[in-house]
């Protein structure tokens, strides 16, 4: 995306927050503050500072969504750190796991890139019903997708555990995104692992495969370099011990939990943040009495303190 179209995209939401601050956020997105508020007030985070978060945020959701539309805007990763450790992933037949997280859309061609995978060569994506269906009806990324070879699994299916099953015995390439925790029924195992300030659940099945057939798994970020050029990092691939899931999920989580400390702003899911938190951190050091409303969700029917990300409901 060039500077031109990003400047528009600054201007339209100074516009967009001059707005909102007056008439209230929408429901969606008034979600997503009361999110990231709860995680960085605990840091000690004052309420302009998590705004400024919020207003990232947007932003890049906002980039994000062009490029849901045209995939050619995007101009590829500046650079790929750890590209051996993709490479290795894939010589093993082991499995790739990222997040919603910056350039995520990308992330499975970069793969298809770095291991000069061939036409009898797949990478598929697990994915939920919902993602599916809306990923269908968008042609150029369909082009692209067939393209690289690029395929889905949806994991509701009844017959998801066995498909992986078999590509990973063929030593066929899958890539999964942890924070979509999607998945057939509820979790058997559900493991929880530190999010920021709050504690959140992951679902095992991946992990308890790979323990299982003895295959490594790769961790990729999408972030962005301190001049904020699009990267990739992979990490080096490990394997799961059976017995030590919880420290498998904990490794894995932690190379995202470190990019997200470093651009909070790049994570696609703050809107849906709290269905996974188990518990919230407490902030410790807001002793005042008072209640400070520093934003409205539209009409003005709900208030958030972002001092303590407490949410009031505001009297007609």
């Amino acid at each position: 995306m060039n500077e031109n179209m990003l400047n528009k995209i600054h201007r339209f939401m100074d516009e967009v927050f001059a707005y909102e601050k007056e008439h209230g956020s929408s429901i969606g997105n008034f979600k997503s503050l009361v999110n990231i508020s709860k995680e960085f007030s605990y840091f000690n985070y004052d309420a302009n500072s998590i705004l400024d978060i919020w207003k990232q945020y947007r932003i890049n959701n906002h980039i994000q969504d062009l490029y849901r539309d045209d995939p050619y805007l995007f101009h590829g990763f500046k650079e790929v750190i750890g590209e051996e450790h993709i490479r290795s992933c894939f010589a093993q037949g082991g499995v790739f796991a990222t997040y919603h997280f910056g350039d995520y859309r990308y992330v499975p061609f970069q793969i298809y890139e770095s291991t000069n995978m061939n036409k009898e060569n797949s990478i598929d994506i697990v994915v939920d019903t919902e993602s599916y269906e809306s990923e269908r009806s968008l042609t150029k990324w369909n082009e692209l997708r067939e393209k690289n070879n690029v395929n889905y699994i949806i994991s509701e299916n009844h017959s998801s555990g066995l498909k992986l099953l078999k590509i990973l015995r063929k030593s066929g390439s899958i890539l999964l995104y942890l924070d979509g925790n999607s998945g057939l029924g509820n979790d058997s195992y559900e493991i929880f692992v530190r999010h920021l300030s709050s504690t959140v659940q992951i679902r095992s099945g991946i992990f308890r495969l790979v323990a299982l057939l003895q295959k490594p798994i790769c961790i990729i970020v999408a972030d962005q370099s301190k001049q904020g050029r699009s990267r990739i990092i992979a990490y080096e691939p490990f394997f799961v011990n059976k017995n030590q899931l919880e420290l498998a999920v904990e490794k894995a989580y932690s190379f995202f939990r470190n990019a997200l400390k470093k651009n909070p702003h790049l994570w696609r899911f703050w809107f849906r943040h709290h269905r996974y938190v188990k518990e919230w951190g407490t902030p410790t050091l807001h002793c005042e009495k008072s209640i400070n409303i520093d934003w409205y969700s539209e009409d003005k029917k709900f208030g958030i303190d972002l001092r303590t990300g407490t949410i009031y409901q505001m009297k007609k």
